[in-house]
């Protein structure tokens, strides 16, 4: 056993403060998902890891490495230590994949066309009638896509929820120039980014609300906001912004390259800083993603963190048996519904396996 680091709260207006003593961690290291069936390390260069609710599933993405190749998509079930190849781009396309909770379905975007596939029966739906259809998001039942798209070539670009089950789509951004969205795990909620700020949407109604404003209402004062992830129930939402204004005692967030993780409370309509580390704001990489109670937030800041909310310890996952960290940038970074584990993408070399290549590993959180 080592003893991991604890990196404890810090200010009481950025988040809730809590002093937690060092706690022990299990010795064997980060798991190589990015492997064959065999336990072959796949190609040198994997990203856009994406894990099922209780992280027995993870799908991941080769990409392209010139014009005359195709992108593959793969999913690795942990627990029967199978990796399939369940799709092939057109040569020189890329492709982005997500992964629904059950672990059943992926949807895939690639060449701007999106498809769900069921894993267990191989079955395909494809998104007719949009044009240059990315950044999908798929709901934790495989019922629901959230993407950008256009209805018609050189159109406005909005955010839509596709019902898989009818085939319906529903616009669902109030304006267009959507950049990304993301869909909560009900499916009833759609975040988005537009002109540099954040948005969530109920999907039924279209009633929406920005997600960086200031506790009067005014939007932040950074117009290059990232969208992180979404709770089950559309609760929470990450973002990663440089604005000053959100939440008193943020002002360092202006000064650190790709500004802080921000979770928003949309009940409460309340905003704090979660990228806490050593009590400061961290940089953020433009990097998060959230537990389905949206308890649980992690984060890169070079090294991959995991931050309990409700006691203000954030934790460094990215670390070897010994409790060295990842001695090469993290990306990527997913967590599965309670917020146990972490999936993230490294080019590290002392995570346990040899050489400085781009790889997919799981850990524990500890929460």
């Amino acid at each position: 056993m080592h003893a991991r680091r604890v990196l404890t709260a810090g200010a009481a207006a950025l988040a809730t403060c809590a002093v937690v003593a060092t706690t022990a961690w299990g010795a064997t290291g980060p798991e190589l998902i990015s492997v064959s069936s065999s336990g072959a390390e796949l190609a040198p260069e994997v990203y856009d890891s994406r894990v099922d609710d209780d992280a027995d599933r993870v799908v991941f993405v080769e990409p392209s490495k010139s014009q005359g190749e195709a992108s593959h998509v793969y999913v690795r079930d942990r627990s029967s230590g199978k990796t399939t190849k369940i799709y092939t781009s057109k040569v020189g396309d890329g492709a982005v994949a997500d992964i629904s909770g059950s672990g059943t379905y992926v949807v895939i975007g690639s060449g701007g066309t999106l498809r769900v596939r069921n894993i267990n029966t191989g079955s395909t739906q494809w998104l007719r009638g949009v044009a240059g259809a990315s950044e999908p998001s798929i709901s934790s039942n495989g019922r629901w896509v959230a993407f950008r798209g256009s209805l018609e070539e050189g159109g406005p670009v909005h955010a839509y929820r596709w019902n898989l089950a009818t085939d319906a789509i529903t616009k669902v951004s109030h304006k267009a120039g959507v950049r990304t969205a993301k869909i909560s795990g009900d499916g009833r909620h759609v975040a988005y980014t537009v002109d540099g700020h954040a948005y969530q949407a109920t999907a039924s109604t279209g009633q929406w609300e920005l997600l960086d404003q200031s506790p009067t209402g005014e939007p932040g004062n950074f117009s290059d906001v990232v969208l992180g992830g979404v709770s089950y129930d559309g609760h929470y939402v990450t973002f990663t912004s440089g604005a000053t204004n959100l939440v008193d005692g943020s002002e360092e967030c202006e000064q650190i390259e790709g500004g802080c993780v921000f979770r928003r409370d949309t009940a409460a309509g309340s905003t704090e800083v979660a990228s806490i580390i050593d009590g400061k704001p961290s940089n953020a990489l433009y990097i998060s993603a959230i537990s389905d109670d949206g308890n649980v937030v992690v984060f890169s800041d070079v090294q991959a963190f995991a931050r309990d909310m409700s006691s203000g310890e954030t934790v460094r996952v990215s670390e070897n048996s010994l409790g060295a960290g990842a001695d090469s940038g993290v990306d990527d970074i997913a967590v599965d519904a309670d917020g146990s584990d972490v999936v993230f993408t490294s080019r590290a070399g002392n995570l346990g396996a040899d050489g400085h290549k781009e790889r997919i590993w799981l850990t524990s959180t500890g929460f």
